[in-house]
């Protein structure tokens, strides 16, 4: 009970910081307080830092993605909201938290991810989004971080038939992965 009521009381104060339209999400310790609340897998918080995904900040905005995506488990719903974020938030920081999450939490095919590889103008969402396809599909860490530094280094591209090639040379089967 002590417990709970810590929790909600942190909450509160993580509300009433997002509430007021000066509030940073960096500073004051508040990065903390959202991790210790999402490391309890509180349920409330989890509640309103789904609300965030719609805050005009766009700290607030990339924080709540890589918190929702990575202490909870999220619905269709959500994935659905990250995925349209993925696409349409004009922060490439928080696409690149969206790509992340959604290599995390989604399913393949995504087409958002496959969506940011083809045509995003960022070179950090694109390789987001490569990687993101890359762990969706099976291919093991090394593996996949192999490929990542061939593709800082300009030796892929990050395109839907580079990460075909990649999974036939894997040996991961691709049936069904880049259904559009």
């Amino acid at each position: 009970m002590k417990k709970e009521l810590e929790l909600h009381n942190l909450l509160e104060e993580v509300v009433a910081i997002a509430n007021d339209p000066g509030g940073k999400f960096y500073g004051a310790g508040l990065w903390k307080k959202c991790h210790k609340l999402v490391e309890a897998h509180y349920l409330p918080a989890k509640d309103f830092f789904i609300q965030e995904l719609d805050d005009p900040r766009w700290n607030w905005r990339r924080e709540s993605v890589s918190l929702l995506g990575y202490h909870y488990k999220l619905d269709q719903k959500v994935i659905n909201k990250i995925q349209g974020l993925l696409l349409h938030d004009p922060d490439s920081g928080v696409r690149i938290a969206c790509a992340s999450v959604l290599g995390n939490q989604s399913k393949l095919p995504d087409i958002a991810l496959l969506e940011a590889l083809e045509h995003d103008a960022n070179a950090l969402v694109k390789e987001s989004a490569f990687t993101a396809i890359l762990d969706l599909a099976g291919v093991p860490f090394k593996i996949r971080e192999y490929y990542l530094q061939k593709l800082r280094v300009g030796d892929l591209s990050p395109t839907v038939d580079q990460i075909k090639e990649i999974l036939v040379i894997e040996n991961i089967n691709t049936n069904d992965i880049f259904d559009k």
